[in-house]
């Protein structure tokens, strides 16, 4: 049933995102001239988007009594606190390398610096398979830990 939820989630998602950008278009087609017949057919179009969203969410009520819209927002607000996390830590293990440690305690920070940008990756390529979601546009801009852990000072390193 999560896997199904879940499903139901990503699907609603997909359809926001259709239905923000036949808005678009629409806003934009209102403009030209003779346009009457194309902007009929978005307006179909959207109203099919609308009636398949309220089928989705009518079904998450019945079948699983659980609001769909809080649940894929609950979804993706998991993803960009995770993502959140992630560069917050590496941001902190910059700053710890910028105030000089020891160099074998360097390369365990190293090491775990590239661990947490390979979680980052599995995780925004997973909600963009999922969800057809670009988790990054969603958080807080975070300073690089590149920028931590060298202050903008050249060094010899390869960071």
């Amino acid at each position: 049933t999560q896997k199904e939820i879940r499903w139901m989630c990503a699907e609603l998602m997909r359809l926001r995102t259709h239905e923000r950008s036949l808005k678009q278009i629409m806003r934009q087609i209102g403009r030209a001239e003779g346009a009457e017949v194309l902007l009929a057919h978005k307006r179909e179009e959207l109203r099919v988007v609308r009636d398949r969203k309220k089928t989705l969410k009518d079904a998450a009520r019945n079948r699983y009594h659980i609001s769909l819209g809080k649940r894929a927002d609950s979804e993706l607000m998991g993803g960009v606190a995770k993502l959140q996390a992630l560069r917050y830590r590496q941001l902190a293990l910059g700053d710890e390398l910028y105030h000089g440690v020891r160099s074998e305690r360097r390369a365990a920070i190293d090491a775990e610096i590239r661990q947490l940008d390979t979680a980052k990756d599995r995780l925004k390529k997973q909600f963009r398979r999922e969800f057809g979601v670009i988790l990054a546009r969603r958080t807080k801009q975070v300073q690089r830990w590149k920028d931590a852990a060298t202050r903008g000072i050249q060094t010899s390193r390869n960071y």
